[in-house]
């Protein structure tokens, strides 16, 4: 067999890459909001189904700043509200800090960077078309989202969630969402709890005529009212319009990553707890320390109804658990710190530490485990909060 030169190789290479599909002899052409682009010399390039265009004119006519690391490979563009990564032979690019799939990957073409136009241009909100008889690709520039009203929305949320306005705060949820159907939930939480909300951040991620992705950083902060450790959370929240109104809604909400904290003075606070209340709840939390030691699933999931999809989720984390491992549990410290005829919250230290099974980080952890009273009198372990962990 006959080996090409590298260089001869690289020619052909690049010549049968830039032949549009169509064909040789019929140029494509580019055209954002009916103005043509100048493509500096380098045709567009059709491969399965995707075409590829120079990336300095097409992110110029995008209004994207454009960065480019030759020795990576690595091609960022930002403008304001956006920014979109990508790097030449990843089928991966990253747009306003998600991971997006890519059909055909950016590549070199005749020593220029080469990116998916539908992609790029979609991502940086705007519309493709591809005209064939004409070989025209179209790039329309869609109406300004006017995004003031979603920022009012959450100074709204912020106000009423503050002021406990249920009906004001029910008004900002999309009447179709199943937020708006968990009303008496939320209403239930008003009465019991007493909290302050701060709006940390607001990012709109993306936004579209109808609907848009709000990511927020919020702290919360307990006031009053039942047990609650303050949190600081970060959120995505999906807003929409409705087709006959110009207000936006919250449609649904999703957290990403949350922080636990609990202020010192409650730390150190001593609450006034009965004897027999503070035996009682002790004497469970040994039972639930004992029960994981033995890996006992039916006792730990005794506070729980079987059958619920609650039950049968956790008996499945905990069965996979201890398929797993075999771990040991160790209760070094428990507190009571605070304490109502109905609740109770334990501020809890206790080691993890692993006897057999794969790789695992053994640790110390403190969390707060709520205990609420049954029907019967007796109390059992509720919800848990994590609140700090540290590797052993």
């Amino acid at each position: 067999m006959r080996i090409l030169p590298a260089f001869i190789a690289t020619l052909i290479l690049s010549a049968t890459l830039a032949l549009p599909a169509s064909a040789a002899d019929k140029p494509i052409t580019v055209q954002i909001d009916q103005q043509k682009i100048d493509l500096k010399g380098y045709n567009p390039v059709r491969q399965n189904n995707t075409m590829l265009v120079p990336l300095r004119p097409l992110f110029e006519a995008l209004g994207l700043k454009i960065g480019w690391n030759p020795a990576t490979g690595q091609i960022t563009g930002t403008k304001e509200g956006f920014s979109i990564q990508l790097q030449i032979g990843k089928n991966t690019a990253v747009v306003n800090g998600q991971t997006k799939k890519l059909a055909v990957a950016p590549q070199m073409i005749r020593g220029a960077a080469y990116v998916p136009l539908r992609f790029v241009g979609e991502a940086a909100g705007v519309e493709v078309g591809w005209n064939p008889k004409a070989s025209l690709i179209s790039v329309t520039s869609k109406p300004a989202v006017d995004t003031s009203g979603i920022t009012k929305l959450f100074e709204q949320y912020v106000e009423y969630s503050n002021k406990e306005n249920y009906t004001g705060l029910m008004g900002l949820l999309d009447p179709a969402s199943t937020l708006a159907a968990a009303g008496e939930s939320i209403e239930a939480q008003m009465e019991q709890y007493d909290l302050s909300v701060k709006l940390e951040q607001l990012d709109i991620v993306s936004v579209e005529q109808k609907e848009a992705v709000v990511r927020t950083v919020e702290t919360t902060t307990r006031l009053g009212g039942l047990f609650m450790p303050d949190s600081l959370t970060e959120y995505y929240y999906t807003v929409v319009k409705a087709d006959n109104a110009n207000v936006w809604k919250i449609s649904g909400v999703q957290i990403n990553a949350v922080k636990y904290s609990v202020p010192e003075k409650v730390l150190n606070a001593s609450p006034s707890v009965p004897k027999e209340t503070e035996k009682a709840v002790m004497a469970e939390l040994e039972l639930n320390h004992k029960n994981s030691n033995e890996e006992n699933i039916d006792g730990l999931l005794s506070a729980l109804t079987p059958g619920t999809a609650e039950y049968e989720q956790n008996k499945q984390i905990l069965s996979q658990l201890f398929q797993t491992y075999d771990l040991a549990f160790t209760l070094e410290s428990a507190k009571i710190i605070d304490y109502t005829d109905s609740r109770i919250a334990v501020y809890v230290v206790q080691t993890t530490k692993k006897l057999k099974g794969p790789e695992f980080q053994n640790n110390r952890a403190s969390s707060v485990m709520m205990f609420d009273k049954a029907a019967d009198g007796s109390w059992k372990i509720g919800v848990s909060y994590l609140i700090s962990s540290e590797n052993l």
